[in-house]
C-alpha cells in the first residue's frame, strides 16, 4: 500500500516540476513511533505485547486515561472551560451530568473501567490481531467516529450516566425537599474541587454532607448494615456527615465521617447503630 501511495506522490511532483528532496516521504515505522508518542509515552516492550492488550493492562495505566482525555479534548475543542468553582479545566455545554451543572459526562471517561473495555472490543472487531500500541493508535486515528456521535458513544454516555444518576438523583431529591425550608443549602457540582478533592456535595447549614442512595438497612451482629449501590471510604477527607437516603420513601440514615467500614462486594456502610441518625424527609 505505501508503494502504491509513494508512486502516485512521485507521479504528483513530476506533474507540479517539483523533486523527491523538496517533500517528506517518511512513511517508515520510526514515523509512526514517533507520531503516537506525541500523544503517549510507549513503554516497551510490554505496549508491543499481544497479551498485554485487555482491560486489566489498559485499566492500570495511568497513561491511557491521560490519551483518552487528550483525544476528548481535540474532538471537543470548542466546549473547553472551567468548572463552576474555576478548580478543574475540562468538556462543558455537551453532555452535562445534570440540569445544575454544565459539566460533562465525558470527563469521566478515563476513569470509567467500561469505557476502557468497550473500546478494546471495538479494536478487537477491527483487528484479529493487536498490540497496546496499535490500540493506541486505532483511538487516535478514529477519534471523531468513537467520540462525536455514534453507537459507542451513546453506549458510553448511557453506561456513565446510569452510574452517575444514582448519586445525582438523590443529592437533587434532598436539594429539593429542603430548598424551601428553613435549612440554608450549598450545592457543590460534580467537578468541583469540595466534590472532588473532599466529598463534599452539599452544605445543609453549614455543615458538610456526601449524599448516596439507600437501598437497604439491617442488623447484624449488633452492626447496622447500610446498602448503597457505591459505597466509598471518605475516611480522612474534609466532609463532616454522610447521608444515604431512599427517594422512594423519603426515609434517610445520617452519620459521622469516622469509625465505619465499607464492604464493596456486598456494597454497604457497616457501623454501629447508636452513632446514626434516622428520619424522613416528608416530615420536614
Amino acid at each position: 500500500m505505501e508503494k502504491i501511495i509513494l508512486n502516485e506522490i512521485k507521479r504528483n511532483l513530476n506533474l507540479m516540476g517539483l523533486t523527491e528532496n523538496q517533500i517528506d516521504m517518511d512513511f517508515n515505522e520510526n514515523n509512526n513511533d514517533k507520531f503516537l508518542k506525541e500523544y503517549i509515552d510507549i513503554k516497551e516492550p510490554e505496549d508491543n505485547d499481544p497479551k498485554n492488550l485487555n482491560i486489566d493492562f489498559i485499566q492500570g495505566n495511568r497513561r491511557f486515561a491521560k490519551l483518552l482525555n487528550t483525544l476528548l479534548y481535540e474532538v471537543y475543542k470548542d466546549n473547553l472551560d472551567w468548572n463552576e468553582d474555576k478548580s478543574k479545566y475540562g468538556i462543558v455545554d455537551v453532555y452535562p451530568l445534570n440540569d445544575l451543572t454544565s459539566w460533562s459526562v465525558l470527563n469521566y471517561f478515563g476513569g470509567h473501567k467500561f469505557v476502557k473495555e468497550r473500546l478494546i472490543n471495538s479494536f478487537k472487531k477491527e483487528n484479529k490481531d493487536g498490540t497496546p500500541k496499535n490500540f493506541y493508535k486505532w483511538l487516535i486515528e478514529n477519534k471523531e467516529n468513537l467520540f462525536r456521535d455514534g453507537l459507542v458513544l451513546k453506549e458510553l454516555i448511557r453506561t456513565n450516566m446510569n452510574t452517575y444518576n444514582k448519586g445525582s438523583i438523590t443529592e437533587k431529591y434532598v436539594i429539593d425537599k429542603l430548598k424551601n425550608s428553613k435549612f440554608k443549602i450549598k450545592y457543590f457540582p460534580p467537578g468541583s474541587k469540595q466534590d472532588r478533592d473532599h466529598g463534599i456535595d452539599l452544605e445543609i447549614n453549614g455543615k458538610s454532607f456526601q449524599i448516596k442512595e439507600l437501598t437497604g438497612m439491617s442488623e447484624e451482629d449488633g452492626k447496622l448494615i447500610l446498602n448503597t449501590p457505591l459505597p466509598k471510604n471518605y475516611l480522612g477527607m474534609k466532609v463532616e456527615t454522610i447521608m444515604l437516603v431512599d427517594i422512594n420513601t423519603g426515609d434517610y440514615v445520617s452519620f459521622p465521617n469516622r469509625n465505619y467500614k465499607i464492604d464493596v462486594k456486598n456494597k454497604c456502610f457497616i457501623l454501629d447503630n447508636n452513632k446514626v441518625k434516622k428520619g424522613n424527609f416528608n416530615t420536614i
